[in-house]
């Protein structure tokens, strides 16, 4: 995934007005590295269900350093509701992280 499809690349570089791409492109390009998240370095897994991943485009390169990092995690219904879920992880994250 070094040179995207999109023609854009999200990284760490800061962005003139004027070079800040198309919203279509942003999309684009955003939804180019979740597309390839499942294939990115495993890391560790916590409490047996949170699984997390890393990527580094290029670690030595010129995009800023850049460095992605996930955490999937599946649950079913019983485990709760999108509501239950966002406000842990949407609103309140850092009061639910350590729980």
């Amino acid at each position: 995934m070094s040179q995207p499809q999109s023609g854009f690349l999200l990284n760490g570089l800061p962005l003139k007005p004027s070079e800040v791409p198309s919203e279509d492109a942003i999309l684009a390009a955003g939804k180019e590295i979740l597309a390839a998240s499942d294939s990115w370095k495993q890391g560790k897994t916590y409490q047996k269900v949170v699984k997390t991943c890393t990527y580094s485009p290029s670690p030595k390169g010129g995009d800023g350093g850049t460095k992605w990092a996930c955490r999937v995690s599946e649950h079913t219904h019983e485990d709760g509701t999108f509501d239950d879920f966002w406000s842990g992880l949407g609103t309140n994250k850092a009061e639910n992280e350590m729980r």
